[in-house]
């Protein structure tokens, strides 16, 4: 069975996890509206594994636990 592999947001070709999630243009606007500490050589990366180490355990270092009221689980 074929299926379709694009990204029917943008029309990138070949849809990964990474990229609907962290890459695609309107995953992109939804972090950079959140509150989530970002930059472009912290977060994000091309690597589902980087992103999520960043999310869940190096974000802490760059901003109070007790400040993050960020949903980032419900971006994801």
């Amino acid at each position: 069975m074929r299926c379709d592999n694009h990204c029917p947001r943008c029309g990138e070709p070949k849809e990964t996890a990474t990229h609907s999630i962290f890459e695609c243009s309107p995953a992109l606007q939804a972090w950079a509206l959140s509150s989530t500490p970002s930059s472009s050589q912290t977060f994000p990366f091309s690597s589902i594994y980087t992103n999520m180490d960043y999310l869940f355990w190096r974000k802490n270092s760059i901003m109070e636990p007790e400040d993050d009221r960020d949903p980032y689980r419900w971006i994801i």
